[in-house]
C-alpha cells in the first residue's frame, strides 16, 4: 500500500482553537460519483478539514482524477482486499497520526450529495453535543424536504425497530432538532477521536461488509450517546 507523508503536527493554541474534522471516504471504481463528492466537499463553508480516500484497487482512473484535480486530498491505496470495514480503518489509522483529542473523524459514502452548510452543522451539533455520535439525516435527492431515513430505534427486549419520521417532510422540523438513536450507518457519521481511543475501530474481522452499526453500538454501550441530527443533511438516491 502506499501511503503518503503525514501532514505536518499542529501546534495547539487554546486561544480561540477550532478542531479539524478528518474525512474517510472509500472509493472503488465509482470516478463520476467520487469527482461529485469532492465537488461538494470544496464548497464547504466549514474550512478547517482534511480529506482521506482510500482507493482499494480502483481501475477506473479515479487516484489519477484525484491528484489531478484535488492535490490537497490524501489518497491510500489498496490492493482490492480491504472491503469496506477495511478502508475505512485504513482512513482511521491514517487521520490519527495527526488527530488531537479534541478532533473528530466523519465517514461518509461517495453516492450522496451534501449542502455547503454540511460540516458547518456537524461541526455545530458536535460542538453543543460532547460524548456524542452524530449521524446525518438522509433525504431523497429529487425530493430534499422528503425524509429517506430519520433515524431508527431497536426494542432490545423484541429486537424489533423503529423507523422515525420516514417520509415527513424535513421542513417540519426545526434547524436544531435531533433525535436519539439505537443505531447508525456510515451514511455520514461523526466520531469523535477520543471514541476510537476508547473503543478501538472498526471490526474487520468479523465484518468486512456491514461493518458500519457495530462500532456506535459499541460505543453506546460504553456510555456514548447515538443521535440523528435534521441539520446534517445527505441526499441519497433513494
Amino acid at each position: 500500500m502506499l501511503v503518503p507523508p503525514p501532514e505536518p503536527a499542529r501546534r495547539r493554541n487554546p486561544q480561540g482553537f477550532q478542531p479539524k474534522i478528518y474525512i474517510i471516504l472509500p472509493v472503488y471504481n465509482r470516478k463520476a460519483l467520487v469527482e461529485c463528492f469532492l465537488d461538494c466537499l470544496n464548497e464547504q463553508t466549514f474550512r478547517n478539514f482534511t480529506v482521506i480516500v482510500v482507493d482499494d484497487g480502483s481501475t477506473d482512473s479515479t487516484a489519477e482524477m484525484i491528484g489531478k484535480k484535488f492535490p490537497n486530498v490524501h489518497v491510500l491505496r489498496g490492493d482490492g482486499n480491504l472491503w469496506w470495514t477495511g478502508a475505512i480503518n485504513v482512513g482511521i489509522r491514517f487521520a490519527m497520526l495527526n488527530a488531537a483529542a479534541d478532533d473528530a473523524i466523519l465517514i461518509i459514502n461517495d453516492d450522496l450529495e451534501i449542502g455547503s452548510d454540511y460540516l458547518e452543522s456537524l461541526y455545530r451539533t458536535w460542538q453543543s453535543t460532547p460524548n456524542t455520535l452524530i449521524g446525518s439525516v438522509i433525504v431523497d435527492v429529487n425530493d430534499p424536504d422528503r425524509i429517506f431515513r430519520g433515524g431508527e430505534r431497536v426494542n432490545r427486549w423484541t429486537a424489533k425497530g423503529q423507523h422515525l419520521n420516514t417520509g415527513k417532510r424535513l421542513s417540519q422540523f426545526s434547524d436544531d432538532y435531533h433525535v436519539d438513536v439505537s443505531l447508525l450507518t456510515g451514511q455520514g457519521i461523526l466520531i469523535p477521536v477520543r471514541v476510537f481511543r476508547d473503543i478501538g475501530l472498526y471490526d474487520e474481522k468479523h465484518f468486512q461488509q456491514c461493518g458500519d452499526t457495530e462500532l456506535p453500538a459499541r460505543a453506546k454501550n460504553r456510555g456514548y450517546r447515538l443521535i440523528v441530527s435534521y441539520r446534517a443533511v445527505v441526499k441519497a438516491n433513494t
